[in-house]
């Protein structure tokens, strides 16, 4: 069976298994990090401001969620001795935001202070070592077990004046003062619109807690670090190819991993020195109100209709609002906005899923797999709406950016297909570029050269005819685009071509092939023919006495080598350094040859020449067998 070259699709193909098997490896080794690095947590609700783990073994790898009721007093900062003689307020539910608790009948307001006890019962003896893993409380927050404080984030405070803000995860660890102890969180917030114990603290041995930051932080660098590998992959592609949609892909991709840091560690926001938490948040809300409409941009640009025109322009206005409102108003009004903000952010993906479908109607490809992409965001994002809002508690945590990662798992496998179309509609252009440089000149004095044959030798005429018509046949197919054809079909364009030649110039023009037998194999399409046209035209016609071209083809084990050599003009050394530039005219279409030599196989045309000996024009191409 004979060999044949690897094609330009079969190379695609290629780069497509590569890259989802990079994409599975990438899955794989989530799926791995997830299962081995991940540190299960175990429920055990608080009554009454206590939460009773006695008869729980520390030193095993599992972490302890404080929910519950903790005693709860309003506008008070307490500290352990004080604590002991007040009575509570109320016993609230933690964690969650005490705008929805209730004193006296009336609801509290967002802004205001507060402390949160919860008395923990253990077996442990006195100093063990103990850890606590808190992500956020609003706006700032002292942590004391017993009268040791262990741990703060910001400045807690009874006005807004004294208090500084500020959203800072940690891990601290303790040791245990006695085997019933109590956690103390002085709690202040002047900058949120939500205040209070809204997320969930850890509680466990101190192995187990620091598993369990290294759990938490390496999942949210290595999903940062995807999404900007991917960012980086989709705007290099965008600059090389001016396609909109790895553009917007490359944009969504950036924008999720802000958003991600920003609900999640807050590993790149909180590195900010000095970063105020006004700044965070708009931050926060910001990222969270550009992810939808970049993905409505990045899907409008794959499903174009008129419905999607439309309602893109009404989504951007509104995005523009509410942009608007984060930069003009302080966030502890804006941020009363975030109920309004989520059913925006919620109506972006339905968007998207509605231009899907409107394109699907239009017989757009692709649509099953983009639909199904974007179910998986939705379903997702309302997911972690509920989460954040504090209506669920699971021990999944936020998924919204697994579903955004398997969104643009999907959407890689679909826009490759769009690459390589846009590669065969470049490559098409290029073919048919080449094939449209056919020198008018040459046209005529072919066509005179046969009437005026045809007056002597009509048989000869007919034969000239035939052969100029399969070249204009060959070269004029505008049909057949591909970047490939069999060895056979590109030397029968050349001995058209050479016939017409020969028959125009007589005995200026002396001709040789020496070509090996296979002639099935596949060859780049439209590189012997310009080539032999260059050494004609710029090598042996300008010599008044004529010239040879040796055309040779000959195979060496993997490898197909060309060579055209005249014994023309030559060139002098300044002349052969731009012979391959583009705005050179001493070539035919030599430069988009060695451009395409150099795109599939990484070495393009090689050429020796000196002025008044000729020139020697060489290049190979690899076969795959």
């Amino acid at each position: 069976m004979p060999e044949r070259m690897l094609s330009d699709g079969e190379s695609h193909m290629t780069v497509k298994k590569l890259k989802n098997a990079l994409l599975v490896t990438v899955f794989v080794l989530l799926f791995i990090f997830s299962a081995f690095l991940s540190v299960p947590n175990k429920s055990i609700s608080a009554e009454n401001g206590i939460i009773n783990l006695s008869g729980q073994n520390f030193s095993e790898r599992v972490v302890f969620d404080l929910n519950g009721q903790w005693a709860f007093y309003w506008k008070k900062l307490l500290g352990c001795g004080e604590i002991r003689d007040t009575n509570p307020d109320f016993y609230a539910k933690v964690p969650d935001t005490w705008n929805k608790y209730e004193l006296n009948g009336e609801p509290l307001p967002g802004q205001g202070y507060a402390t949160y006890r919860l008395r923990v019962v253990t077996d442990s003896d006195a100093g063990t070592r103990l850890g606590l893993r808190i992500k956020t409380l609003s706006s700032a927050y002292r942590l004391y077990v017993n009268d040791e404080l262990i741990a703060s984030a910001g400045q807690a405070a009874d006005n807004a004046q004294a208090e500084v803000g500020r959203y800072k995860p940690q891990t601290v660890y303790f040791k245990v003062p006695s085997p019933e102890f109590d956690i103390i969180i002085q709690v202040s917030n002047f900058e949120h619109a939500r205040g209070g114990f809204w997320d969930v603290i850890f509680l466990g041995g101190a192995d187990s807690i620091a598993a369990y930051n290294t759990y938490a932080t390496g999942k949210e660098l290595f999903l940062i670090g995807v999404y900007t590998i991917v960012f980086l992959f989709h705007l290099l592609i965008y600059l090389q190819t001016d396609l909109k949609s790895f553009l917007y892909s490359s944009c969504l991709c950036i924008s999720t991993a802000v958003m991600i840091d920003t609900v999640g560690e807050n590993l790149l926001v909180g590195a900010i020195s000095g970063l105020p938490l006004k700044a965070a948040i708009f931050i926060w809300y910001t990222s969270t109100n550009l992810v939808p409409l970049v993905l409505l941009l990045f899907i409008n640009e794959l499903f174009k209709t008129e419905f999607s025109k439309i309602v893109l322009r009404v989504y951007i206005l509104l995005t523009a609002v509410f942009q608007l409102v984060f930069i003009l108003l302080p966030p502890g009004e804006y941020t009363k906005l975030a109920f309004a903000c989520d059913i925006h952010n919620s109506a972006g993906f339905i968007c998207a899923a509605s231009f899907i479908v409107a394109g699907m109607r239009k017989g757009c490809k692709d649509g099953g797999l983009h639909l199904l992409s974007m179910a998986i965001v939705l379903v997702s994002y309302v997911h972690d709406t509920i989460y954040y809002a504090n209506m669920i508690h699971d021990s999944i945590g936020e998924v919204f950016y697994f579903g955004v990662f398997l969104f643009i798992y999907i959407q890689m496998i679909t826009q490759s297909r769009q690459l390589k179309d846009f590669l065969n509609r470049k490559a098409a252009a290029e073919m048919a570029f080449l094939q449209a440089q056919i020198k008018p000149h040459f046209l005529y004095n072919a066509l005179n050269t046969v009437v005026s044959i045809s007056r002597y030798d009509t048989d000869q005429a007919r034969s000239l005819l035939i052969n100029f018509s399969n070249y204009l046949r060959r070269s004029f197919d505008f049909r057949d685009l591909s970047q490939f054809s069999s060895l056979k079909n590109e030397l029968e364009l050349v001995r058209a071509y050479v016939d017409i030649g020969k028959a125009q110039y007589e005995e200026r023009l002396e001709v040789s092939f020496d070509v090996c037998d296979d002639m099935e194999l596949n060859v780049p399409v439209l590189m012997l023919q310009p080539v032999v046209e260059n050494a004609i035209c710029h090598g042996v016609l300008p010599k008044s006495e004529g010239g040879r071209v040796e055309i040779s083809v000959k195979r060496k084990g993997s490898v197909l080598e060309f060579t055209v050599k005249d014994s023309g003009v030559g060139m002098d050394p300044e002349k052969l350094k731009s012979v391959l530039s583009r705005g050179s005219a001493d070539g035919v279409g030599l430069s988009n040859i060695d451009d395409r030599l150099r795109r599939l196989y990484g070495k393009g045309l090689q050429i020796k020449s000196r002025a008044g000996e000729g020139t020697e024009v060489s290049w190979s191409v690899k076969l795959n067998g």
